[in-house]
């Protein structure tokens, strides 16, 4: 049974709303992950003078997990020159952080040598390393220690052991009536959820398995293409909804045909 669409928002309108306006002033952009310089950086604002360094250890890293282009500032200011943009699973090493008011900068430095300022926000970087997954009809990130079996349907898992024990099932088809039943595991419905995954909002569906554990899943048709996301947790009353959340906000759908987006702030 597919999802009935609740809204449509795309991920950059919801990125705006979570991060605050734009300020206007931003210089013109560099080449996408060229690293190039956008110009020098305007003054930065009173609030950012009284913001204080916070060092970080040497090694400490995040991932890019926007689905659009994320601006790297000359300065942790919003009004500063861009220094490059900075591409959907790209990985960053972090030397500082900074807090000019209400929001916290990282000082970031690209594997191809760029250095400026990035918004410390879940919908743009994230502080747990991922891996990309990337197919013919849509692309992903994962936790990097989750082991991929399979093909279609692909199924991510969690080691062995670990704390959250979850499955993740990807699969896709031309129509969403040649997906698997929901739930794929026998349950009891839970309540539902609304997810963004792409730039649409769906519903999710719970469910409490007979076996102990939780499930979570969505299933809708975007394009020529019908897909399934499915999170099974062993030992849970109910899913883990911000970790299944925190992977389908980097899903890119139907990468081929996907329009070019536009830059977070």
């Amino acid at each position: 049974m597919s999802s009935r669409i609740i809204r449509s928002a795309p991920r950059l309108l919801l990125s705006l709303a979570l991060a605050g306006a734009l300020a206007t002033g931003f210089g013109a952009l560099a080449a996408c992950g060229g690293g190039s310089s956008g110009g020098a950086a305007s003054p930065a604002s009173p609030t950012s003078a009284k913001s204080s360094a916070t060092p970080t250890p040497a090694g400490n890293t995040v991932w890019v997990v926007a689905t659009v282009p994320v601006k790297l500032h000359g300065a942790p200011d919003r009004n500063s020159a861009q220094a490059a943009l900075l591409e959907w699973g790209s990985q960053l090493t972090v030397s500082e952080s900074q807090k000019p008011g209400a929001e916290t900068w990282l000082h970031v430095k690209t594997d191809g040598g760029s250095e400026g300022w990035v918004l410390d926000d879940p919908e743009i970087v994230s502080h747990r390393a991922v891996a990309k997954k990337i197919s013919d009809t849509y692309r992903l990130l994962y936790p990097s220690e989750w082991t991929v079996v399979g093909g279609n349907p692909l199924t991510f898992s969690s080691a062995h052991g670990a704390a959250e024990a979850a499955k993740l099932v990807v699969q896709t088809a031309d129509e969403v009536g040649k997906l698997p039943v929901l739930p794929l595991t026998p349950g009891a419905a839970s309540g539902d959820d609304s997810i963004q995954v792409g730039d649409k909002t769906y519903t999710m569906h719970f469910w409490k398995s007979a076996d102990g554990g939780a499930e979570a899943a969505v299933s809708f048709k975007e394009g020529g293409t019908a897909y399934l996301f499915d999170l099974k947790q062993k030992g849970r009353a109910t899913p883990d909804r911000a970790l299944f959340k925190s992977v389908l906000q980097t899903v890119i759908l139907n990468p081929a045909t996907a329009p070019v987006p536009s830059p977070t702030p």
